[in-house]
Parts: C-alpha cells; sequence; structure tokens
C-alpha cells in the first residue's frame, strides 16, 4: 500500500477478493498458547511477546495500511439465505427509494464480505456480481443489487467515487411509465455524471 499510494501516487486501490478469514499465518496463536502453558512462568518470554504482538497481528496491520487512503474492498452477494458472512459497506440506497418504479431489481439474500476491521477501515466497498448471459458470456453487472434490507453498487461505481461528491449519489430512473424487463436495469450517478446501467457496462 505505501509503495502504491507513496511512490507511484495512484488515485484509488481496488480489490477483486474478499478477505473474509482472519490472516493467522504469523504464528501468533502458537505463541500465546505457549505463552499460556509451558512459558506461562517465563517472565522474559511474556514481555517480548508482548513486545512483538503488534507485527504479528496481520489483519491490523492491513487495516493500519489501508486507512484514510481510497481503497475499495470487495465482496460477492448470493441468492442462499442464511449465508451470511463479514461486515457489509454503507448501502448506495435504502429499500424503498424507487418505490413506485416498476424496476425488476436482482435480489440476493445473503452475502460473503470482509472483516469488520477492514471494512471499517477500508474507504468503500462494492460487490462483484455479474449478470451471465444466456450464451453464458459475462458483460454486464448489475448497477444496483437488491439485499432485501439495502440496495448495493458493485466495485467499478465504487472506484469512480472519489472522483465525485460521494454525498452527492443519486439514482438514475426510468420513466414512470417505462416498463424495465431486465434485472437492476437502473443505475447511480455521481455529482453531475449519470452512470446507468446498460448493457455491457
Amino acid at each position: 500500500m505505501d509503495k502504491l499510494f507513496d511512490k507511484y501516487g495512484v488515485a484509488v486501490v481496488g480489490f477483486d477478493v474478499v478477505f473474509a478469514e482472519k490472516d493467522e499465518s504469523s504464528g501468533l496463536k502458537v505463541l500465546q498458547k505457549l505463552g499460556r502453558d509451558q512459558l506461562k512462568d517465563d517472565p522474559k518470554f511474556q514481555t517480548t511477546l508482548a513486545q512483538i504482538r503488534p507485527q504479528l497481528e496481520y489483519d491490523n496491520l492491513f487495516a493500519e495500511k489501508i486507512k484514510n487512503r481510497n481503497v475499495v474492498l470487495g465482496y460477492y452477494l448470493t441468492e442462499k439465505k442464511g449465508s451470511i458472512s463479514g461486515m457489509l459497506p454503507e448501502p448506495a440506497f435504502q429499500v424503498g427509494s424507487f418505490k413506485g418504479r416498476p424496476i425488476a431489481f436482482t435480489t440476493y439474500y445473503g452475502y460473503g464480505a470482509n472483516l469488520p476491521e477492514l471494512q471499517q477501515a477500508a474507504a468503500r466497498a462494492g460487490h462483484f456480481n455479474p449478470a451471465v448471459d444466456p450464451d453464458g458470456m459475462v458483460r454486464r453487472v448489475p448497477m444496483l443489487a437488491n439485499t432485501t434490507a439495502h440496495i448495493m453498487n458493485p466495485c467499478r461505481s465504487r472506484w469512480c467515487a472519489p472522483y465525485s461528491d460521494p454525498q452527492n449519489c443519486y439514482p438514475v430512473l426510468p420513466k414512470a411509465t417505462q416498463r424495465v424487463r431486465r434485472p437492476g436495469m437502473a443505475g447511480t450517478g455521481y455529482g453531475d455524471r449519470p452512470i446507468k446501467n446498460t448493457r455491457g457496462s
């Protein structure tokens, strides 16, 4: 992260993976077990473990690196009810924002998201669920996805957010009389830049 932002001056970093599980590869759990068992009465070991522990908590180190930077995490949505893990970001819109509009949103009932400490440190996050065409090809991603309680944006629109006013996010709607048959065909806009959810988006 330091090299990307400080040396190369990137504007935003996006991840298309989910950091769903804790990184315990440092061996800290083994050392802690030793500190509770065989070496619990060894003051030198206890002092050293306390000193090096922050260096071995990899998730906290990663969270500190992405904090206050334009880092966008990814997560996936699923139609499987009750399949919930991790922490979702703030929604793009609340359910009911499109009331009265005949929009057939793609609806999901579960999700696999990032560890809470990473989501809280990241600037934003978006889903990477594709809309698969009948021929099996992926050409589109729903700009809006309904999770029964919230309406979420995909990763790519969250990557664009730093270039516009994040407080001025608004829905781009079809005419009230237009029947929208394709799931998720509504879209969003940032500032004066509409981002429509059309084929090829």
